[in-house]
């Protein structure tokens, strides 16, 4: 299945990530756990029906959980869904207004994060939490069946907030796409070697099998090369 929101990640860059999941993943059934779950490309492209998803953006918890809760379209659309420049900027300002009146967890706001992921050529936030996103000529909006991306996601637990605060259950499975190295985040803070190595002490604490993506950059690789221990996976897309 298609991803609600769209990848950041290349065609080869998704297809090694899945079949290295599917290849990891233990075949009891048990869920595993994204304490980055961004676009969350993984569940949906493996249609994996048990999983334990984190991130510290609110308005993609937001959408995630208007989906599975079957009520995403139960009013119709209420935004304009035409990609053109203008009507991508009234989308943009709509949804900022409900960012600044903190009316964040609304259907529109879900409905607003789905259109400006596909219709902008990046997704970042500010320091003041407005959406800052350029718009892209050539976005289009993906058909997606609503009605089976809800029934995927029944036995999806969605969790808001940071990873360090995010309660593993010991002996569960992590999969980790780590955050690309100086680039800015959603809420505008820069990740850099410190943050990864604070990551890194955070996944050690940890039993079960761990797997950890990440872009193909020098100091990450340095950083994650000791994880070649048994039930430990690094893997460079």
């Amino acid at each position: 299945m298609q991803p609600l929101l769209r990848t950041m990640q290349s065609e080869k860059a998704l297809n090694t990530m899945l079949t290295a999941v599917k290849d990891f993943l233990p075949e009891d059934g048990m869920p595993y756990v994204e304490p980055f779950c961004g676009s969350a490309d993984i569940p949906f492209g493996l249609e994996i029906s048990h999983c334990i998803l984190n991130d510290n953006n609110p308005h993609i918890i937001n959408l995630y959980r208007w989906v599975k809760s079957g009520k995403f379209l139960e009013k119709g659309w209420l935004i304009s869904r035409k990609t053109d420049l203008n009507n991508w900027s009234k989308n943009r300002a709509q949804f900022n207004e409900l960012i600044a009146q903190d009316a964040i967890e609304t259907v529109e706001a879900a409905q607003l994060m789905f259109y400006l992921s596909h219709i902008s050529r990046y997704s970042n936030f500010g320091t003041n939490g407005a959406f800052i996103g350029v718009h892209d000529p050539h976005g289009e909006l993906p058909e997606m069946d609503w009605t089976a991306a809800a029934a995927l996601m029944q036995n999806w637990e969605l969790n808001l907030g940071e990873y360090v605060d995010f309660n593993v259950t010991e002996g569960t499975n992590l999969v980790v796409n780590a955050p690309p190295i100086y680039v800015q985040q959603w809420n505008n803070v820069a990740w850099d070697p410190s943050h990864h190595r604070e990551l890194l002490t955070w996944l050690e604490a940890h039993t079960g099998k761990i797997i950890v993506f990440h872009r193909r950059r020098a100091v990450l690789q340095r950083l994650y090369a000791h994880w070649t221990e048994a039930g430990r996976v690094f893997q460079v897309v």
